[in-house]
């Protein structure tokens, strides 16, 4: 009985790091590994800017302007 009991811990085991790896791959970045174009790295560099100016804007005030 303990051996039955053993084998399906093992196997519901596997099972979910099977359906960890697949989830993974589902939600991964197609983009990782490629270079940020220009545009990108642009917007980064003033957003990473504005936040050590302290010129950032918290969610509930970009929610009210989108919900109104």
């Amino acid at each position: 009985m303990k051996s039955a009991i053993s084998e399906e811990k093992k196997l519901a085991n596997i099972i979910r790091s099977q359906v960890a790896a697949v989830l993974r791959d589902i939600f991964d970045d197609a983009d990782y590994g490629l270079p940020a174009g220009k545009k990108f790295a642009t917007k980064l560099k003033k957003s990473i800017g504005a936040a050590k100016k302290g010129k950032v804007k918290l969610l509930d005030e970009v929610m009210k302007k989108y919900q109104s």
